[in-house]
């Protein structure tokens, strides 16, 4: 009735590879709900890539990444908000790559998402990548980027606005399991603390 919960380091459901992102057009949404943060830097609530092992900005390494830097942790070094963020990471099969952030609440309000359901909803769509909060399209004004140096620069073509891409996407290469609750390598400090339900993968830009 409310999904799965995730307790952290050791928790995750994984699922079978299957191909959805055949094309350069596909939709991922879940509800996610946050208890707490776990101390770790990142926690992973979708994690889909071609190499567990290899990192999420390598162009070699098509995947499709979704996690959240809370705020004690940092919120992620985002230009978006000093609060927790979710990030999103994408990679497909040409090498083309995405970052950019949302702001789940502001800074120092962390209580704003505990116990509350939120809509998570990500559509690739060729040439510009949509999210939706709670049923309503994000505006570009919105978004954050990470500012640690490697995703305000030309080569993340999510930047400086994710609903116009610098550059299209292809088709993406995933071939490893999909993960929910923690990144595909099951690094024990890039796991999520929450619940999860809902969630829906289509083949179409929904």
């Amino acid at each position: 009735m409310d999904g799965v919960h995730f307790g952290g380091a050791g928790d995750w459901v994984e699922i079978e590879n299957f191909n959805y992102f055949s094309d350069d057009s596909f939709t991922i949404a879940f509800w996610m709900t946050k208890e707490a943060c776990t101390g770790g830097i990142y926690e992973y609530l979708y994690s889909h890539n071609q190499d567990a092992v290899k990192q999420i900005d390598d162009p070699s390494n098509s995947n499709v990444n979704m996690y959240i830097g809370c705020e004690e942790a940092g919120g992620g070094w985002s230009s978006a908000t000093e609060g927790t963020v979710l990030r999103y990471n994408l990679v497909d099969g040409d090498g083309t790559w995405a970052m950019f952030d949302f702001p789940l609440h502001d800074a120092g309000d962390f209580d704003a998402i505990t116990s509350l359901w939120i809509h998570v909803v990500l559509v690739v769509s060729g040439s510009r990548l949509l999210t939706y909060d709670d049923g309503r399209p994000v505006p570009d004004a919105v978004y954050g980027f990470y500012t640690g140096g490697s995703a305000m620069v030309p080569a993340n073509v999510a930047y400086p606005h994710p609903g116009t891409l610098t550059s299209p996407f292809t088709a993406f290469a995933m071939t490893g399991a999909i993960h929910l609750g923690s990144r595909s390598d099951h690094n024990a400090d890039r796991h999520f603390l929450g619940d999860m339900a809902g969630l829906i993968i289509s083949t179409e830009d929904l």
